[in-house]
């Protein structure tokens, strides 16, 4: 039963993600922005999104950040010559490194959506 719950839990959250990157490719990037998406995943990741939110708001070259709106992803957009995909999901990993059951990886997707403000 718990095999099935995932596979259903993991095909919702594949239909999600890719009806979030059709249904919202409105999303605007501000000139010399980027928009980029991780994926994180473990168990701490919940209950700790808001700690991460916070701290990626407070790096220099992050211009805004939504952790709510796509199930296990967080979409940033930062300014391209300020700070990297890179380093934004190295902050993340660093931030959850004591606990270990969190980690971030950026994607390469098509992932964009309108950042509430």
């Amino acid at each position: 039963m718990r095999a099935q719950a995932r596979k259903k839990r993991s095909i919702w959250i594949g239909l999600t993600v890719s009806l979030a990157g059709i249904w919202l490719l409105a999303g605007g990037v501000e000139a010399g922005g980027n928009r980029i998406a991780l994926s994180v995943t473990g168990e701490a990741c919940d209950r700790q999104r808001a700690t991460i939110e916070t701290a990626l708001k407070q790096l220099p070259g992050v211009l805004a950040v939504d952790a709510h709106s796509i199930p296990d992803h967080i979409l940033i957009d930062i300014e391209t010559d300020r700070i990297t995909a890179g380093q934004v999901a190295a902050a993340v990993n660093g931030l959850v490194a004591q606990d270990g059951s969190c980690t971030a990886q950026e994607m390469k997707s098509c992932i964009t959506a309108e950042i509430p403000k």
